[in-house]
């Protein structure tokens, strides 16, 4: 996984569209809902606003509990906070002991 930080100042819905067209056009496929896939762009934060549609939850959901999303996201920005209840992300990489993973850099991270 990988994390990329922009400024984004409009709505998070159309950022949605945005990512899953991106996701259509390098052939991503669906065939399990939570099932692997070929490619995945999520929205995990959005700064302070909190969002709870039909298609969207920002903050992502279950961000807190993955360190393959979450830890990308602290490299990026190690002060992030849950807009929701204030905590911090960081403080939750100690839960993160049973979750392998595996730091990749340089010609390798596109495998």
């Amino acid at each position: 996984n990988a994390a990329v930080l922009l400024d984004y100042p409009g709505e998070l819905e159309r950022l949605l569209d945005v990512t899953q067209d991106i996701e259509q056009r390098l052939g991503r496929v669906r065939e399990v809902r939570w099932g692997p896939r070929t490619l995945d762009l999520d929205l995990l934060l959005a700064g302070s606003r909190v969002l709870t549609t039909e298609r969207l939850t920002v903050p992502h959901a279950l961000l807190h509990e993955r360190a393959f999303a979450l830890l990308p996201l602290l490299e990026l920005q190690p002060d992030a906070v849950d807009p929701r209840t204030g905590a911090s992300y960081a403080a939750r990489v100690a839960a993160f002991h049973s979750q392998r993973i595996e730091r990749l850099e340089g010609p390798e991270w596109a495998k």
